[in-house]
């Protein structure tokens, strides 16, 4: 058992389940708050994200030795001279799965796709040795994911009626290396490293 515990602890030392994403402000966070709300009063077997958790994310890099960190960093840092601050706008609850069983439920990005697409993409290229992904990025603001059909007619009869929600809009000035602990509450994230975006602003 001790042996074992070592080998555990030499493994959480050596490595970092780390990902890339867009922060996001606190008027857009306490529209979240009310729709994820709404989707617990659903009744569906539903975990929804923790309100600080919430983010966009732009690449998730998975478990990386802490020898590759340095590496990343400096990819971001040259990536971060490549964009400049654009707005984001957020509109549209939708989700992932189907309807007998949704997945994930999220809200969509309206205005600034097309940038956050392009940074996916950008990223995917540049850390490809990391990790690397063939499925095209499909930007979004993750509010929850859903355990089990438990009341999945209640809740995708919530979505379908909050599906005009608009959340507003935000100006991005930086990205972030964010790493996350899963644990059995959910995942607490950390930023290890945030860079400010220095290209012509969109």
């Amino acid at each position: 058992m001790y042996i074992a515990y070592q080998y555990k602890s030499f493994l959480r030392n050596k490595f970092m389940r780390l990902f890339i994403a867009i922060g996001i402000d606190d008027s857009v966070r306490e529209g979240c708050v009310k729709i994820m709300g709404s989707l617990k009063d659903s009744g569906a077997d539903i975990r929804t994200v923790r309100p600080e958790n919430l983010h966009v994310t732009l690449k998730f890099l998975g478990e990386v030795r802490e020898d590759d960190v340095k590496l990343i960093t400096n990819e971001m840092d040259d990536f971060s001279g490549s964009f400049g601050p654009f707005t984001l706008g957020f509109s549209t609850l939708g989700f992932f799965g189907n309807p007998r069983f949704p997945r994930v439920v999220w809200i969509g990005i309206s205005e600034g796709r097309e940038n956050v697409r392009r940074m996916c993409e950008d990223l995917g290229k540049r850390l490809f040795h990391i990790r690397n992904e063939d499925k095209k990025p499909r930007p979004h603001l993750t509010l929850g994911r859903v355990r089990s059909p438990v009341n999945s007619e209640n809740l995708l009869e919530t979505i379908r009626s909050m599906r005009d929600v608009k959340l507003g809009e935000l100006r991005v000035k930086e990205i972030k290396l964010m790493s996350s602990i899963l644990g059995p509450g959910g995942p607490a994230y950390t930023d290890i490293k945030a860079f400010t975006l220095r290209g012509e602003p969109a």
